[in-house]
């Protein structure tokens, strides 16, 4: 059948949309018995989903900062952060080789500042979480959602 041509009660065959054709087409798979692989995802659409679930896992990790900054208390004495700040207080470099010192270390060579270093620290924290996880995720070979 082409466009055109007259198919009894349902009238003239006009266009039919591509999703229409690819329904068709996995049905007469379906009803042969031959199942149809499913392809992989384009790469582009991967890095755009990526880019999307690193984005949101940064949103939600810093959510609690940017309410705490809209407020005008994260760097003040009502800071949410006052506890990570206390306890990554204790560094190498002060204290000497001691429990839990390696990312108090750290926060002490971002700043002087440690509420503000501490700060500095969670959205890298929260940065490289969010860059490995979507790494894993653009070399996984399966794809995200699998229907059944």
């Amino acid at each position: 059948m082409r466009p055109g041509d007259d198919v009894g009660d349902l009238g003239p065959v006009r266009h039919r949309p591509r999703s229409a054709t690819v329904a068709l087409g996995l049905m007469r798979h379906h009803i042969a018995g031959t199942a149809r692989p499913a392809l992989p995802p384009r790469a582009s659409a991967k890095r755009w989903q990526w880019l999307l679930f690193a984005t949101l896992l940064v949103a939600a990790s810093t959510r609690l900062l940017l309410a705490s900054q809209w407020k005008g208390e994260l760097l003040g004495p009502r800071s949410p952060l006052l506890y990570q700040a206390a306890t990554l207080g204790f560094n190498y470099f002060e204290m000497g080789p001691i429990r839990r010192g390696l990312a108090g270390t750290v926060v002490h060579l971002i700043g002087s500042d440690i509420l503000l270093a501490t700060v500095v620290f969670h959205l890298a924290s929260a940065f490289g979480v969010a860059v490995t996880t979507g790494l894993i995720f653009v070399r996984m070979k399966a794809p995200l959602v699998t229907r059944g």
